[in-house]
């Protein structure tokens, strides 16, 4: 792995997820790096 070429901030989006949700409209989830990182930390605890 190499570092990215620009600066990747905590709050920068890291991925977005879409569901149907209830309504069966699409909705856009705008998953963080913070948030990413945090659930791959919580999944490898347990």
């Amino acid at each position: 792995m190499t570092r990215p070429p620009v600066p990747v901030n905590r709050d920068d989006t890291a991925v977005m997820m879409f569901t149907s949700g209830t309504t069966g409209e699409p909705k856009g989830a705008i998953i963080t790096h913070n948030n990413l990182l945090c659930a791959i930390d919580a999944y490898t605890q347990n």
